[in-house]
């Protein structure tokens, strides 16, 4: 445990390494904390910043990376909603910063990559069981029966609320520990700590679950399943893996499929949500609505879009024009990344977007890296129920994970080409 908070490195590495630790730490919390961290974490970087870092960076890893930032930068220019275009920029800083930082900064990340996850992976696990505390304590005060923490009263936002954060973002956030230490039970052989990651596995588990995401859930489901059996096993451990997985899933479907809470959180309300002639007694505006409404949108002006700002106003003329009251008085956007993009940049927005997402899969199967494989199928998969773009805790889980597994294996690279090419001039032979 030791090691996971002291690591052996220069002074200025070790308050690297403590701002990247304490921003992941503080991503389930209050919005202020993360934006302390990034702004304390970027003055660092800015006063260590040596002149050779700067013919050594990787720039087109680092335009890649904030490629969408800079095209909502270039959108204002024909915005007719420019104030909102501007404050979508402001919040949108992070995806430039977390590229740009991690480049300037010496700290080797790849070295301790496991370290940082591991923590992180920590801090999800001490959240999941404070918010069951929390739900227990409740309980318990207003006598409630145990049965009541599996009700929609302890489900999805319900259940995150006593930490303000909405249940999707924080579910994206487990499940990228829940696989981690999902990882580490699979190559564990001490059997002592195989029981420990079986254990923090399951609880992290229940918590999703118990969190609702449906996205997330199905992201899930892909990871298990496929990607950690061909991307992060051995021929001989695969087989044995795959059936346990695909038990373990069709039984957990079984579950929640004959629970009514879980049924109808699940299954009645995704159906809903994806039909034009609503459920009766279900949401009478789903989203499917709304993403129609956001397809003629589109229509109007699909090479280059409105311009960056526009998507909540135009969606509201169109709401209102519909009788889409509910929607119209809420001012909810598409709940979709790239039916966002598309109203905002258009085809060549998207594009952009989809190649970055591209170039991040191309990269992490190559590396059979899979928890960044992981990263990006939890983003693709969200970004069809979610502007994951438009809020802070979407930004930041993006533009920090992003970055962080997309250049730490090139900082190592860049790392050792720095002490080979000590070593040769300071070979005087």
């Amino acid at each position: 445990m030791k090691k996971l908070f002291f690591i052996n490195d220069s002074l200025e590495n070790k308050i690297s390494y403590w701002h990247i630790v304490l921003f992941a730490v503080a991503f389930p919390f209050d919005r202020f904390y993360s934006e302390l961290i990034l702004i304390s974490f970027a003055i660092h970087t800015l006063i260590q910043l040596r002149k050779e870092t700067l013919y050594q960076l990787p720039y087109k890893q680092i335009l890649l990376l904030a490629s969408v930032f800079l095209l909502t930068i270039f959108c204002i220019s024909y915005s007719p909603n420019k104030m909102q275009a501007f404050d979508d920029t402001g919040r949108q800083l992070a995806i430039l910063l977390f590229p740009v930082l991690f480049a300037f900064d010496n700290l080797n990340q790849n070295k301790y990559r496991h370290q940082i996850l591991y923590l992180i992976s920590l801090v999800c696990v001490y959240v999941v069981i404070y918010l069951y505390t929390d739900a227990i304590r409740t309980i318990l005060f207003y006598h409630l029966p145990f049965t009541s923490l599996l009700t929609a009263t302890f489900l999805n936002h319900h259940f995150s609320q006593p930490i303000g954060i909405h249940a999707t973002y924080l579910s994206m956030y487990v499940a990228i520990a829940f696989v981690f230490f999902l990882q580490q039970l699979l190559i564990e052989k001490k059997k002592l700590k195989k029981i420990g990651y079986t254990a923090t596995s399951l609880l992290l588990l229940c918590g999703i679950i118990q969190l609702s995401s449906r996205a997330v859930f199905i992201s899930l489901l892909l990871i298990v399943n496929i990607v950690l059996p061909f991307v992060g096993l051995k021929k001989e451990t695969r087989f044995k893996y795959i059936l346990t997985s695909f038990l373990v899933s069709a039984t957990l479907v079984i579950f929640l499929s004959n629970n009514h809470t879980f049924k109808e959180r699940y299954f009645t309300d995704t159906q809903s949500e994806l039909t034009f002639n609503s459920i009766k007694g279900y949401d009478a505006e789903p989203r499917i609505e709304r993403w129609k409404v956001a397809v003629s949108i589109i229509k109007n002006s699909p090479v280059v879009g409105h311009g960056s700002g526009t998507e909540i106003s135009l969606l509201k003329e169109e709401y209102f024009l519909r009788k889409m009251y509910v929607s119209f008085l809420n001012e909810l956007n598409t709940h979709n990344q790239y039916l966002s993009l598309l109203i905002k940049t258009g085809i060549a927005g998207l594009s952009l977007f989809l190649f970055t997402l591209f170039a991040g899969f191309k990269k992490a199967i190559h590396q059979k890296d899979s928890i960044f494989l992981s990263f990006l199928i939890i983003v693709s998969t969200v970004s069809f129920s979610e502007n994951i773009l438009d809020t802070n805790k979407g930004i930041f889980y993006y533009s920090f994970f992003f970055s962080f597994f997309f250049l730490t294996k090139k900082q190592a690279v860049t790392q050792q080409k720095k002490t080979t090419t000590t070593k040769i001039n300071s070979n005087p032979f």
